[in-house]
């Protein structure tokens, strides 16, 4: 149980920030701090300097001050075996660190229980521990170098992916962090699975967050130009829908660009045919801005349109665009219509 929650946690936050607090935000940040009051006073006056989205996503300076003194005093392979479990997240499966420590068992099984006997982790059920609250593990996290910290989810990804290979989502969320060329093809493996799932279950707004990471990972492949190109393209057309049943018609335009940009730089029509055609989502919004000619789009569209070698569904995807493409401006039609006696 937090030390302070409802209307005692209310208080405290208001008290700080000089006023009523929004009760989902208390509530968040009831979650993050435990309800420590020191820790629950601390983020709620970042609250009132920088806003609820740092106050429920960074940790307070005081706070995390205080936090690496008590993590100084733990002995170094216990430090060790924490940051690995907070490279996992706020919760940890017990086995899964054994796997993935560079230790023996008995060595992670000490360093956990020396957490868990300073107050840092608790034990909410047989083989899992839990950081007792957020910020502990977001400073752990935080105060990891980036090399040390791409390594360890490297080694957290290898392991899961051989005690929960269905965990696609933890997965890609691993494998993306790895950040490097021999990590990338499980990266963009995964994160299709994984956007496939979230997509199934209508979080378009996540699968496009795990598609944007496999776009990324995509950036590291090692290979011949024009089969990392494919690949690129391929995966930018997914985005490319997933944005769109996002409604996110701005961000889908300009993956689209570098979609045709990416297959122009290796000369293959088939490419760009591919990074046109991707726009294959119905959508009620204008897909371009108001009053404007992509002529760009346009010309690239023209050209592909005199190809004598594209079938039936193509052209008419490729016509598609180009009505888009090519829609007069406003004071345009306006002009066409007075001259034409509309």
């Amino acid at each position: 149980m937090p030390w302070l929650a409802g209307v005692d946690a209310a208080l405290l936050v208001s008290a700080s920030c000089g006023g009523a607090v929004d009760p989902h935000i208390v509530t968040a940040l009831v979650e993050r701090t435990g309800g420590n009051p020191f820790y629950l006073r601390e983020s709620a006056q970042l609250l009132a300097s920088e806003g609820a989205l740092v106050a429920v996503s960074e940790v307070p300076e005081g706070v995390r001050d205080v936090l690496r003194r008590r993590l100084a005093r733990l002995p170094p392979p216990a430090v060790a075996v924490l940051r690995l479990a907070a490279v996992m997240g706020r919760d940890a499966e017990v086995e899964v660190v054994v796997e993935a420590a560079d230790t023996d068992e008995r060595g992670v099984v000490d360093g956990l229980e020396v957490a868990v006997m300073a107050g840092l982790l608790t034990e909410p059920a047989p083989g899992t521990v839990r950081f007792v609250h957020a910020l502990v593990r977001d400073t752990v996290y935080a105060d990891l170098t980036e090399l040390r910290r791409a390594r360890m989810h490297a080694r957290v990804a290898s392991a899961l992916r051989r005690r929960h290979p269905d965990d696609v989502t933890a997965l890609a969320h691993h494998f993306a962090r790895a950040g490097s060329a021999a990590t990338a093809p499980a990266a963009i493996e995964y994160g299709i699975r994984a956007a496939e799932l979230a997509d199934r279950r209508y979080a378009y707004d996540s699968a496009v967050a795990l598609l944007s990471q496999a776009a990324d990972a995509c950036e590291r492949l090692v290979g011949p130009a024009a089969e990392v190109t494919e690949r690129r393209v391929d995966l930018l057309g997914r985005l490319l829908r997933a944005q769109v049943r996002a409604g996110r018609i701005a961000d889908a335009r300009a993956t689209r660009q570098r979609a045709v940009q990416a297959a122009e730089s290796v000369g293959r029509d088939d490419l760009t045919l591919a990074a046109f055609t991707a726009w294959s989502e119905p959508t009620p919004w204008q897909t371009r801005p108001y009053g404007s000619v992509d002529e760009p789009v346009v010309r690239a569209l023209a050209r592909l349109l005199g190809r004598a070698d594209l079938d039936a569904a193509t052209r008419c995807k490729l016509l598609a665009a180009l009505v888009v493409a090519h829609r007069q401006p406003a004071d345009e039609r306006d002009r066409d219509r007075r001259v034409a006696g509309w």
